[in-house]
């Protein structure tokens, strides 16, 4: 009688182990793809920051917000820019590294960024360097330059350095020191290496 009832003890014991098993194994997997999830919504894990973004993330109300951004950066009203696909595309530009002779978002140059916007924009393809865009382009002058126009600069020779007009004298291009950047042409460098504006005709 004892020895049966010892086995029924080790037996409910063998279940009720079996059981918590399970129930621990069921707990770490539903643990572990909680954590698969979360952490795949925004972190580019390569580096733990986000993920640049892309003209497709926007919204309605953040493509709102952006052009409001920039309204605020540019130091004009918000009705006063008029191409939100330009800003959007820009935004998500600003801050990438340069790099020489790049054309993505791990590194891009001055005129391999313009040629990036303005396939993006205008579906419309630049030449690569800044010196054969300048030959496809219709001279225009500072004061008559709109959104989009290219602007450039003879630094190192003419037409080394390419840029695409704002507003407000602004306007956005990939800086060999600081990246893809906003900088403004009444700042004492570009007025020294200024060059012309150009619109594609």
């Amino acid at each position: 009688m004892k020895s049966r009832t010892k086995l029924s003890v080790y037996a409910a014991a063998v279940c009720l182990l079996a059981s918590c098993n399970l129930h621990n194994r069921e707990a770490r997997e539903g643990q572990r793809n909680w954590n698969k999830e979360t952490v795949e919504i925004v972190v580019d894990e390569s580096d733990g920051t986000e993920k640049p973004k892309t003209e497709e993330s926007y919204t309605n109300a953040n493509a709102s917000e952006i052009m409001n951004k920039y309204a605020a950066q540019l130091k004009v009203s918000s009705n006063k820019l008029y191409n939100e696909q330009l800003y959007i595309a820009v935004d998500g530009w600003i801050g990438v590294k340069y790099k020489w002779g790049g054309n993505d978002k791990n590194g891009v140059d001055c005129s391999g960024f313009a040629c990036a916007i303005y396939k993006t924009v205008y579906d419309f393809q630049l030449k690569r360097s800044g010196y054969d865009i300048a030959k496809d382009c219709k001279e225009i002058a500072k004061e008559d330059l709109m959104e989009g126009d290219l602007v450039f600069f003879d630094i190192s020779s003419k037409n080394s350095h390419v840029g695409i007009y704002l507003a407000n004298n602004k306007f956005v291009h990939a800086s060999s020191s600081k990246g893809v950047m906003v900088s403004d042409l009444t700042e004492s460098y570009w007025v020294k290496y200024w060059g012309r504006g150009a619109r594609i005709p």
